[in-house]
């Protein structure tokens, strides 16, 4: 036997980033690779993300509803920094950061909500090098 090669396409979703395997028989092996954002980046997005959901839960000029949609997009964001490898999160990011600036152009907000999402916000771009959005 030469050398031979199979290509398989399975369906589905997964957690991680498929980097290879071996089969041999009826069993797969394969390995997780890393996110590519490394810790540090991870740590401070994350906990600017956290300090700016706070601000969005102690705003006062906000109701509840508008809290709701507000919260949802940064649960967006959040989504796409820990799954930062797949394409449709950096465009999803990029979305979700577009219609926070929206929200926060016509919403009452304090200058300390404002302030947490534009440190999240440059990091979002930083992170799936987005540019200015």
């Amino acid at each position: 036997m030469g050398n031979e090669s199979i290509q398989n396409s399975i369906g589905g979703s997964f957690e991680g980033n498929f980097t290879g395997g071996d089969v041999h028989q009826s069993s797969i092996v394969y390995h997780k690779q890393e996110s590519a954002l490394p810790k540090e980046d991870k740590a401070e997005i994350e906990s600017s993300i956290s300090k700016l959901k706070a601000s969005i839960e102690a705003e006062s000029n906000l109701t509840k509803d508008q809290k709701e949609k507000v919260l949802a997009q940064v649960k967006l964001i959040e989504d796409a920094v820990n799954n930062p490898d797949g394409g449709e999160k950096k465009k999803q990011a990029q979305d979700a950061n577009s219609a926070l600036k929206t929200m926060f152009s016509v919403l009452p907000v304090a200058a300390k909500f404002v302030e947490e999402f534009n440190k999240v916000s440059d990091l979002i771009i930083k992170l799936f090098g987005l540019g200015a959005v």
